[in-house]
């Protein structure tokens, strides 16, 4: 505490007192001249009070020393309350769990708790004012602190932070294995919890494939308030075709005698081998055979990345085609005139 000094004169100042040890050293003495603390208020009258060893220490041979007490006014001490940033997830309660930190002691500042008490000290209960947001999101101030009471001290409440961080969804990719049918073929995707926005890219593309292949599938959940996804492969498998394999029983006449295919969808691109079978000596070939005998015939098709098959079929070449003879209406009745039956190839 400071001294101020009075009554010299001839411009003498306190210069010219003989000090000793350090005069500055007082006490605060209550009403009851009990050292301690001091309620809030004041001014209290003499309460700063000199010790014997302060005005010993002091002399002059020149003054009439006279010591005099001071008075004390004693105000509230300012305290910071800060509600500590936090950060949770999606569906976790924003209104439990919140928590504040004291401003520690400043005692050259004066700010603080005092020496020797700490939150302990303090009464009421300490409360928050309710936060209403949910959505996942940075909310500034919105945990406001609030209701601790100490008539030594005045509370300045500072808010805190709120973030609320995305929920993390399962994804689970369904349909990946479909067959070309010359339409888009998505694969699709569910969500626990059930009923997420997904999206889907293909080979890194928005755009859902056609044509038979394997495609990279990344599906992610486009939600406010989740976050999730996951992988997995898009087989589109090449569609069966129909071959049609026709023409198989041919007269032989010294040249290759080839079976006629088509194919639906029509147009398809297809290799044809022969196979001499049932006694025919003839190796695989794609070369029509000339000779007489039974062939198999092998139709695969090719070169078509939407498409497959293979059918086989026997083709046989003879010297002439055995024809089915077909006799009707030979149950007739007498008439005296010639009966003659229906004959048909």
């Amino acid at each position: 505490h400071p001294i101020t000094y009075s009554g010299f004169v001839n411009g003498e100042d306190e210069s010219v007192l003989s000090v000793v040890g350090t005069p500055a050293t007082v006490e605060f003495f209550d009403q009851s001249s009990t050292p301690g603390h001091f309620a809030v208020g004041g001014p209290y009258a003499g309460a700063i009070r000199w010790t014997a060893g302060s005005t010993a220490s002091i002399t002059s041979g020149n003054y009439d020393l006279s010591f005099v007490n001071g008075d004390l006014n004693v105000t509230v001490r300012p305290i910071n309350i800060t509600a500590e940033n936090r950060t949770i997830t999606f569906g976790e309660d924003a209104n439990t769990g919140n928590t504040v930190t004291f401003e520690a002691n400043n005692q050259a500042g004066n700010r603080g708790f005092a020496s020797g008490e700490g939150e302990m000290d303090l009464s009421g209960t300490l409360a928050f004012a309710n936060i209403n947001q949910t959505d996942a999101g940075s909310y500034n101030g919105v945990i406001q602190p609030s209701g601790l009471i100490n008539s030594n001290y005045s509370f300045n409440y500072i808010s805190g932070d709120l973030t609320i961080n995305k929920a993390t969804a399962i994804v689970t990719l369904n349909d990946l294995s479909q067959t070309f049918d010359g339409l888009p073929l998505s694969a699709s995707a569910t969500t626990d919890p059930t009923g997420l926005t997904v999206d889907l890219t293909y080979d890194g593309s928005n755009v859902v494939p056609t044509n038979a292949g394997s495609y990279a599938v990344v599906a992610s959940v486009n939600d406010m308030n989740y976050v999730g996804n996951t992988s997995g492969t898009l087989i589109i498998n090449p569609a069966n075709a129909v071959i049609n394999i026709l023409n198989l029983s041919q007269v032989g006449n010294g040249n290759p005698k080839q079976a006629t295919v088509t194919t639906s969808p029509s147009g398809l691109n297809f290799e044809v081998f022969y196979t001499g079978i049932n006694g025919t000596i003839y190796g695989r070939s794609a070369t029509a055979p000339v000779l007489n005998g039974q062939y198999e015939v092998e139709v695969n098709i090719v070169m078509e990345p939407n498409y497959t098959g293979t059918q086989t079929a026997t083709l046989e070449i003879t010297d002439k085609i055995q024809a089915v003879i077909e006799l009707t209406d030979i149950n007739l009745i007498f008439d005296g005139n010639p009966q003659i039956p229906t004959v048909s190839t």
